[in-house]
């Protein structure tokens, strides 16, 4: 019996004084508990929308790049899945998390597709396209910024400069306070907001202030 069954058993059968809990695994719930590479555009229900494809089964798009409404059609791919990664962006892509978000164009809220939502486009997206450039060791242009440098299709690993380029392509105007960490080394880079009213800035218009953890907590 795997971990997950373990778990979700133990759950199942005890009590406490602070209620019960579930843990449920794709066996019990196939169209909800997903990794992100099969996330796919779901509706409030949870269940997956479906759109157009061609003779092919090729996906047809519409003057915009984006899949077609279809009630003959299939179930559209949302998640961007990188083997040497895992990273996020404000979308959920468990099906059964992402049936009740409001936010990145949520079920609840929206008719809008996830993959329209800025989230997807300006942060998850952007996200991976670096990631995997630094995967594949090729250039990773987002606007008008090099975020990563060509390498002669020679992979590389994700340092604090690469991390910092990343962090800066990908936030939100919005942006409070942006953290690079390099778990292996412990060193950090921290950048945050700056002014008030019109002179306020968000965190990726200032230089990044470096941490050395080792350093700081006395780690050797």
């Amino acid at each position: 019996m795997g971990v997950l069954r373990c778990a979700n058993l133990l759950l199942r059968t005890a009590s406490s004084n602070f209620g019960q809990g579930w843990v449920l695994t794709a066996d019990d719930e196939p169209l909800s508990v997903n990794s992100d590479s099969t996330a796919v555009e779901i509706d409030a229900s949870g269940q997956p929308k479906l759109f157009l494809v061609d003779g092919s089964g090729a996906f047809v798009l519409d003057d915009g790049g984006y899949p077609i409404l279809s009630d003959q059609g299939e179930p559209y791919p949302t998640g961007l899945h990188l083997p040497c990664a895992f990273y996020r962006g404000d979308e959920a892509l468990m099906n059964g998390v992402r049936r009740w978000q409001t936010a990145s164009n949520g079920p609840q809220k929206s008719s809008s597709l996830l993959i329209q939502s800025g989230s997807y486009r300006h942060r998850y997206k952007v996200m991976h396209d670096a990631i995997n450039a630094l995967a594949v060791g090729v250039a990773y242009i987002y606007g008008d910024t090099t975020v990563i440098a060509d390498n002669g299709g020679v992979q590389q690993p994700v340092d604090l400069d690469h991390g910092e380029a990343i962090a800066r392509a990908a936030a939100m105007g919005s942006n409070v306070l942006s953290v690079v960490y390099d778990a292996t080394s412990l060193q950090l880079r921290i950048s945050w907001e700056k002014g008030t009213g019109p002179t306020w800035e968000n965190a990726t218009k200032h230089p990044f202030i470096h941490i050395d953890a080792k350093t700081l907590f006395g780690l050797y």
